[in-house]
């Protein structure tokens, strides 16, 4: 199980001004996967479901990354 959660702290700007009541909100929670390649390499799996939004689309979210430590 894993989650994240955004709450954006400021108003948006357009051309320098901000927009009134812009702020960003969303809690995404969901499963995760983890791979391990080697000691080096990991990818990673995660499904969120996005709840509680407020001024953005809610839904899901597919995320795949790969990481290789140098």
């Amino acid at each position: 199980m894993n989650g994240y959660y955004l709450k954006q702290i400021t108003d948006s700007k357009v051309d320098g001004d901000s927009v009134h009541d812009s702020k960003e909100q969303v809690l995404g929670i969901g499963p995760g996967l983890v791979y391990h390649v080697s000691a080096n390499d990991h990818v990673f799996f995660n499904v969120y479901w996005e709840t509680a939004a407020e001024n953005r689309p809610e839904g899901s979210r597919l995320n795949l990354r790969y990481v290789h430590h140098f």
